[in-house]
């Protein structure tokens, strides 16, 4: 998938909790998937777009 594309994805994906844009673990696992694409390039972009990753599956945030 493009980058750019995937990108927009999960930024829109992405919802406004307490002033902060979050993405829940479950939604970034589900993109990887539907995407094609691996889950550290989602946390890339999460983290590049200040996105934080909530309601962690595995505990880690």
């Amino acid at each position: 998938m493009e980058n750019g594309r995937l990108k927009e994805l999960v930024t829109a994906s992405a919802v406004a909790e307490d002033g902060q844009r979050t993405l829940a673990c479950a939604e970034a696992f589900r993109l990887a998937s539907e995407c094609g694409v691996g889950l550290p390039e989602i946390t890339r972009i999460c983290n590049a777009g200040k996105i934080k990753i909530t309601k962690c599956q595995l505990g880690c945030f």
